[in-house]
């Protein structure tokens, strides 16, 4: 709080004084405002100038609030709002002028703006993973369609037919376009996961020779992955190496003229996290830049070298696993990608690998699925590998042939989302009818949760496409697990 009678009488707050870094009251006397304030204030009028207009409009309107930013004398700016009223104090005219230091409220708001900006980008890259997961569920179905009728045609010529290799090739393309969509379903958060425990630093050293494989020679690759403890999180492997990969293939990429790339697993027992920091000393990435780094299909690399799904496929899986991820960089001075997981508990067990080969059933498969193309050619493969096959369009067709030949039936394979009664539903029901009847789920996508897993009975869930080999392991585990 400063008074002042405008002839050199002046009282001043002491905590005025310390805000603006002062020691003394007398170091305000004779001078302006101006005087201790930057040369322009935030909208570029100059302090000299603006001060004077504030105190025209002060006088002629008696009282005036207004922000202001003041500058210490070691050079350090104070944004305060500032207070100025005019008053006669026994017959002589006083100003009163009170300072409200702003720097808190400043913060706040820039808090508020970075946590507004990290919603809105949540809220984005929500509706556009809707989108994707969608197309990707109708495009698997498709795929399922087509690559199971190719390995059909394939295994039904002879191994030296000239057709084999065109139709390895259909395969392989296939196999492509599969990997493609499950990156859109990884930035979507909808693919299928096998979801068990692991220990980061381990895998990063497992990856470790791929990196050194990956990297030029100009590139000086440093990697820590040696915490106290296993850095144990929950969540998909084949996902997790495709988040280390990435990061580590776009850090190469950002040194064309080498440099150093530092990969670090830290597990903080304090916090409960496992982070995963990858450093680049290159080129560095710009504000502009950051603001749209994990959208999909937005891509800095000259067309057709890059799909532009990388880093939002990473934003995918990590804030499915539960963890964040955070860039910190600038242009020249290199970049850090900083991901942080939920801290896992131990857990041990021990796994029985199933058999390789599969015993032909004595009884039928109830084969559920509302698209013709896909039931067709899974019939034809179970078929063709010992299966007898009775198919249902929908719920209702399946719960009927379900009532009228449980006995004969060995197994449901069920696709999850279907009109009317989506799988899980139809399993329910069949669990009521026989609560150990084998269950076995394909998608396009994920739609189960975890609820609906342990509910029952954690039933495999197969993704769409799938080889021939996977459909049978999958079939021979289930029903391995409820013999």
């Amino acid at each position: 709080m400063l008074l002042s009678d405008n002839t050199g009488g002046i009282d001043c707050n002491p905590a005025a004084l310390a805000m603006l870094g002062l020691s003394d009251k007398t170091q305000l006397i004779g001078r302006r405002p101006s005087e201790f304030s930057p040369p322009t204030q935030p909208d570029g009028v100059s302090s000299d100038d603006k001060s004077r207009a504030l105190g025209q409009q002060t006088l002629s309107e008696g009282a005036l609030t207004f922000d202001w930013v003041h500058q210490k004398p070691d050079g350090g700016l104070v944004p305060v709002e500032v207070s100025v009223r005019h008053a006669l104090l026994d017959g002589r005219r006083v100003s009163v002028v009170a300072w409200r230091d702003q720097s808190r409220r400043l913060e706040l708001e820039r808090e508020r703006a970075a946590i507004q900006e990290r919603l809105d980008l949540a809220q984005k890259m929500e509706a556009v993973g809707q989108l994707a997961g969608g197309v990707a569920h109708d495009f698997n179905n498709l795929l399922a369609a087509i690559r199971t009728a190719v390995e059909l045609a394939r295994d039904g010529l002879p191994v030296e037919a000239a057709g084999r290799t065109d139709l390895d090739v259909a395969l392989s393309t296939a196999d492509r376009a599969s990997r493609l969509t499950r990156q859109l379903l990884a930035f979507s958060r909808q693919q299928p996961r096998a979801v068990e425990h692991v220990d980061l630093g381990a895998l990063v050293r497992d990856m470790t020779p791929l990196f050194r494989t990956s990297v030029p020679p100009s590139v000086q690759l440093l990697v820590q992955s040696d915490p106290p403890s296993p850095a144990w999180v929950l969540a998909d492997r084949s996902q997790l190496e495709q988040v280390v990969l990435n990061l580590v293939l776009n850090a190469r990429d950002a040194m064309p003229q080498g440099g150093t790339l530092a990969v670090k697993v830290h597990r903080d027992d304090q916090r409960l996290h496992v982070a995963l920091e990858v450093a680049d000393s290159g080129i560095g990435i710009d504000e502009a830049t950051r603001s749209r780094i994990f959208e999909p299909f937005f891509s800095t690399k000259p067309l057709g070298t890059g799909s532009g799904l990388g880093l939002s496929v990473v934003y995918g899986v990590v804030t499915q696993a539960g963890g964040t991820i955070r860039v910190d960089s600038m242009p020249g001075k290199g970049t850090v990608m900083r991901v942080a997981f939920p801290l896992a508990t131990a857990e041990v067990t021990n796994r029985q690998t199933p058999t390789s080969t599969l015993a032909v059933p004595a009884h039928a498969l109830l084969l559920v699925d509302d698209d013709d193309a896909v039931r067709r050619t899974t019939r034809r493969l179970l078929e063709r590998h010992g299966w007898s096959v009775v198919e249902a369009a929908n719920d209702e067709e399946a719960l009927q042939h379900f009532h009228e030949q449980r006995d004969q039936l060995s197994i449901l394979l069920t696709d999850v989302r279907m009109p009317i009664m989506d799988g899980v539903q139809l399993a329910r029901r069949v669990r009521q009818i026989d609560p150990g009847f084998p269950l076995v789920f394909f998608s396009g996508y994920d739609e189960l949760d975890a609820d609906d897993l342990t509910a029952l009975s954690r039933v495999p869930v197969l993704a769409k496409p799938f080889a021939a080999n996977e459909l049978l392991t999958t079939l021979q585990r289930a029903l391995m697990a409820a013999s």
